[in-house]
């Protein structure tokens, strides 16, 4: 039975190590016990690695596949730009989200103060004659900022962010979110640009 010890790296360890031809038939023993062929067990040996003498690993086919895998993975995870976009989308889907709710809220709000009207009241006709003047006008104004909502570019980040920027919010926290996350767009690409540059004049 094949035995594995891990530790730490280091920079001293070797990936892949050379076996001698001891290290070969010591590896093969069990296998070939196992198996009692000598072909399937050089298979199995090829596949599951093998240790020498000297307690050093020599990866299978399995572990080098499985490295490979799994720094793919890393890779994609870390430098995915699909996977910044989606974030970015998602980000922007909730301020676009919580602005339309801020908008119904102010619209529904504005038709709420006529129910208040003293009808008794001498200037009651007066007062509903304004309100009703102020609802159409904030229906105008949710309908002109809806339509500029609806028409956002779906999954297009750049050309959204393009739109929104002169947009003027009606949810306060949104516009903050918002301006927040241009400037951390714009922080990043500056960065970006450092380190082209660096690296070009090293």
């Amino acid at each position: 039975m094949l035995r594995y010890r891990y530790s730490v790296w280091d920079g001293s360890q070797e990936p892949f190590i050379n076996p001698s031809p001891e290290d070969v038939l010591d590896g093969l023993t069990d296998h070939l016990l196992q198996a009692g062929d000598l072909s399937k067990a050089l298979r199995t040996l090829m596949q599951r690695g093998m240790m020498n003498r000297q307690g050093q690993i020599m990866p299978g086919l399995q572990d080098i596949l499985k490295r490979v895998r799994q720094t793919k993975d890393d890779l994609l995870q870390q430098y995915n730009p699909d996977g910044v976009l989606t974030n970015l989308q998602q980000q922007l889907d909730d301020i676009v989200a919580r602005e339309r709710q801020a908008l119904e809220n102010q619209l529904e709000a504005t038709r709420q103060r006529t129910s208040q009207i003293d009808d008794h009241a001498p200037d009651a006709a007066q007062q509903r004659a304004n309100e009703e003047r102020a609802i159409r006008e904030m229906e105008d104004i949710v309908a002109e900022r809806f339509e500029t909502l609806d028409h956002l570019p779906p999954q297009d980040v750049g050309e959204t962010i393009r739109r929104l920027t002169p947009y003027d919010f009606a949810d306060r926290q949104a516009k903050a979110d918002f301006d927040a996350l241009v400037q951390s767009l714009q922080q990043q690409a500056m960065e970006s640009l450092f380190q082209m540059m660096k690296q070009r004049l090293q």
